[in-house]
């Protein structure tokens, strides 16, 4: 991804949320990848890893009230979790994405299934901490805005 406002923005969601809901463990990616099947959990693409185009895409995007943890992560491929996805929720996604009826089932069936192996040790996010890392991303977004046009001011000269 290019180095930008957007993409430094998005870094400081990510640090942020980090801070109050960890991320996946090693343990927990391995699973991810051997129940998915080193395959996107939407479109069924084959993926490598360490390939920048696998993801652990949240099912239910942290900004719709989501979390980090492992039952709210599938497998995805670039292509679904940036460019069509985005903070769209998992179900009206895939509906979307995968027309085929029997294809559709399966791949909702797998990612349900996930989910429930992995409920029980879920732990919320308070709609107070929320609430706070909401007011704390927007004030570092804002932040970064008056940085750079302090900086292209600079720039600019006197």
């Amino acid at each position: 991804m290019p180095k930008s406002p957007a993409w430094a923005k998005n870094v400081v969601k990510q640090v942020l949320w980090t801070a109050i809901d960890r991320e996946l463990t090693p343990r927990e990616v391995d699973a991810l990848w051997a129940n998915f099947g080193s395959a996107c959990a939407y479109c069924g693409a084959s993926l490598r890893r360490g390939d920048k185009s696998a993801h652990k895409d949240h099912l239910l995007p942290v900004e719709l009230g989501g979390t980090n943890h492992i039952s709210n992560r599938v497998l995805s491929c670039a292509a679904c979790n940036e460019k069509e996805k985005r903070d769209e929720p998992w179900l009206d996604f895939l509906t979307r994405k995968v027309p085929d009826r029997a294809l559709f089932d399966a791949r909702k069936t797998k990612i349900e299934v996930w989910r429930q192996q992995h409920a029980d040790s879920f732990v919320p996010v308070s709609a107070g901490v929320r609430e706070i890392w909401i007011q704390e991303k927007d004030r570092l977004a804002c932040e970064i805005e008056l940085s750079l046009t302090r900086v292209r001011a600079a720039k600019r000269g006197p």
